[in-house]
């Protein structure tokens, strides 16, 4: 038998004798005053019965003695009408005499007023008494407007038909309820022979008129009288006796509250319970200090387990007892050590579904565009020699005799052809199998040349702004394909500022790419934006967000092939509502033969501190002073740990390894690591063997393969940390 279960026998021992004494007592008790109560309310019903009976019998009287006054007789209807005011001066309402045509006089009104036709007693809903009168159920006076009851006996003398009516508000029997002084959470009720209230305490004036209780109409149409449990009008549960009146027919309800009427049982309950109370404290209070020096460290080391069990962390104060008191330290420490290793382990989790959700995304964009590049490089060599054909054709027949007279067709046809081939460049500028004609261009001065031709191509609203770097750098790009990029971008950007805007172009040197040389030529809109859902795709051939017949959806297709073409790439960022901004890299003229002899300006750049990690120490030092030469700041470490714990220490601008790097993380685990502690550090992998190439592509890293040249090697350095701070 378990601590609790012990202790909780110890505790019936003593209360279960003291319980079953109070309950006894309790419930004898009860059964005697709720006895009491029904006794007391069946009386009150019956004699409160009998003197609604009283008063409408009097009522009834008076009327039997109007209908035989002389002046009814003699037609005398003036001294009837005055008669009979004052013979219902004391009993309140008023009498109407009418015959077989209608109303003949009513006391409500002055004599000789106008009278409705209708008379109170020639309703449906009356009763016939055995003295021949009738008596209405609640109804609404044709002159007042009033609810009343009419109480009507026949007057021979004036004809087949006519009669009398003691016309009674249902105030008068309202003072009848309140003359006998009930308590005032009582519910009293005087109710007709259709249900319909007539009289009642509390709130007359909301509930007269009403029908009763569906569950009480049902009990009248079954018995006299009866005791019954109700719900009141009010929603209140009563226990009610109901009486009806005898020779009217009308019944008198009294209801007590199950509240009150508890309250009164719990005053006589009061001294039973309060003795039984103290025999039972006294009883527990023994078995309470028995108990409470095993029962409080149970109940600790129960809680550190219900703790332990649903993953929170557990708590146990000693209690003195000297074995819980182990085990829940115990539970306290392994609870401590579970967090901490659940903690860890969703950090990588996180950091593991992040990354590869990432990879997916790059790898599905890049398999997209690489196989929209195939098909349209196949359909844009379709379709010019299909021009060819038609050019050829057309020079042929324009040097026919007759080509005069069809001159302006062939000159429309040629139009036509000159602009499928325009068409035909940008697919294969986005398919990267256009020839190109690279040249030194300079931007300082190429670019403000361009500005009057870019001017004409947007909306007049929109303002054009160039900012170029003094000390920009020439690239070595196709010029014209440079202006048919910037000739898109500048129309997809005023196409976005519909109200007008800012436009502004801007060229400087990316300082961070070293001696490598790119330069960023940025276009940047005021414009309306591109939502995330769209963003990825906006590159893609034919793909447009413009109306059916407003762009060909080869504008930004044309910018990305271009880009890529040049050994450059391009990258956007955009916010709805917040504008647009087009990023190209293009390389400098001069990145490799004039650059490479002046190492004084790479070292005149900031210095980028770069973490190398190989444990191949041959391979170390040729590429570390390599770096070093192209601007790098570098540091070594042998491993995957070392690493980790340099980061820790230190910060660092990017991050080179080889993917077979020794530790027990190994290079991918390393870079998945480092990811999770520092998702912004660009990292750059190497690697010798082709799986392992496989894998971290496929995991979405940037991989370069061995042996590689210092070019390849410093590109991939200097793209990999300009697409990370386009991103942050």
């Amino acid at each position: 038998m378990s601590v609790r279960l012990r202790l909780f026998m110890l505790v019936l021992c003593v209360v279960v004798p003291s319980l079953a004494a109070t309950v006894w007592l309790v419930a004898s008790t009860f059964q005697r005053e709720k006895q009491s109560t029904e006794v007391r309310l069946r009386e009150t019903a019956r004699a409160l019965s009998m003197v609604v009976d009283r008063e409408l019998g009097r009522r009834e009287a008076v009327a039997w003695t109007l209908a035989t006054s002389p002046s009814i007789a003699s037609r005398d209807f003036a001294a009837f009408h005055a008669q009979a005011r004052e013979a219902t001066q004391a009993l309140g309402g008023w009498v109407v005499l009418y015959d077989g045509q209608g109303m003949l006089l009513n006391t409500s009104r002055p004599f000789g007023a106008p009278l409705a036709r209708r008379a109170p007693g020639s309703e449906p809903t009356v009763r016939t008494l055995a003295s021949g009168a009738t008596i209405s159920d609640l109804l609404v006076g044709p002159l007042t407007g009033r609810q009343v009851i009419a109480i009507s006996v026949p007057v021979p003398k004036l004809g087949p038909g006519a009669g009398l009516s003691l016309v009674v508000q249902p105030d008068h029997l309202q003072r009848v309820i309140e003359e006998q002084h009930l308590p005032a959470d009582w519910t009293v009720a005087v109710v007709d022979r259709s249900g319909m209230v007539v009289a009642r305490q509390p709130n007359p004036q909301k509930w007269i008129g009403h029908l009763a209780t569906a569950d009480l109409r049902a009990r009248l149409g079954q018995q006299a009288e009866g005791l019954m449990t109700s719900i009141t009008l009010e929603g209140v549960r009563s226990t009610a006796f109901f009486s009806r009146v005898p020779s009217y027919g009308w019944t008198f309800v009294i209801g007590v509250p199950d509240g009150a009427l508890g309250a009164g049982l719990g005053r006589s309950l009061t001294e039973v319970s309060i003795a039984a109370g103290l025999l039972m404290l006294l009883a527990l209070a023994s078995a309470v200090l028995a108990a409470r020096g095993i029962a409080i460290p149970a109940q600790r080391l129960r809680a550190a387990a219900e703790a332990l069990k649903s993953g929170a962390a557990a708590e146990y104060l000693p209690a003195g007892v000297p074995e819980l008191d182990t085990a829940g330290l115990t539970l306290t420490e392994a609870s401590r050590r579970l967090l901490e290793g659940r903690q860890v382990l969703e950090r990588r989790v996180a950091a593991a579904v992040e990354e590869t959700r990432q990879a997916q995304q790059r790898l599905a964009t890049s398999q997209r565009l690489e196989a929209l590049g195939r098909l349209t490089g196949g359909v844009a060599h379709d379709v010019n020699n299909l021009l060819s054909v038609v050019g050829n054709n057309v020079a042929l027949l324009k040097r026919q005799p007759s080509a005069t007279s069809a001159e302006g067709a062939l000159q429309a046809i040629l139009r036509a052809v000159d602009t499928g081939r325009q068409l035909t460049q940008k697919l294969l500028s986005f398919a990267r199998q256009r020839a190109t004609h690279t040249t030194r261009v300079d931007l300082r001065a190429w670019l403000p040349n361009l500005i009057p031709l870019l001017q004409t191509s947007v909306r007049r609203e929109v303002v054009l702004q160039l900012r170029v770097s003094a000390d920009v750098s020439p690239v070595e790009v196709d010029a014209s394909e440079l202006e048919v990029a910037l000739l898109n971008l500048a129309v997809n950007s005023s196409d976005a500022m519909a109200q007008g805007g800012q436009l502004t172009i801007s060229a400087y040197n990316d300082v961070h790419s070293g001696p490598v040389g790119m330069v960023v030529i940025a276009v940047q809109d005021s414009g309306t934006g591109i939502d995330a859902d769209t963003l990825p795709r906006v590159f893609e051939p034919f793909f447009t967000t413009k109306d059916e017949g407003q762009g060909s959806g080869l504008g930004l297709s044309q910018v990305h092939g271009f880009c890529t073409q040049s050994g450059g790439f391009v990258h956007i960022d955009s916010t709805p509502g917040r504008g647009t901004t087009v990023l190209m890299w293009l390389p400098a003229a001069e990145r490799t033969g004039a650059r490479r002899g002046d190492l004084a300006a790479a070292h005149a750049l900031p210095r980028r501190r770069l973490l190398y990690v190989e444990d191949n120490v041959e391979l170390v030092e040729p590429t570390r002073a390599l770096l070093t030469q192209f601007g790098y700041a570098v540091e070594w470490v042998p491993g995957s740990e070392s690493a980790l714990e340099r980061l820790e220490r230190e910060k660092f601008d990017i991050v080179l390894s080889d993917v077979a790097t020794s530790g027990g993380l190994g290079g991918l685990g390393f870079v998945q690591r480092l990811r999770a502690v520092h998702p912004s550090l660009p990292v750059v992998l190497l690697s010798a063997h082709g799986n392992e190439i496989d894998r971290a592509v496929a995991a979405g890293y940037e991989v370069l393969r061995r042996p590689c040249s210092p070019e390849e090697l410093t590109a991939t350095l200097a793209r990999v940390e300009a697409i990370a701070r386009a991103r942050h």
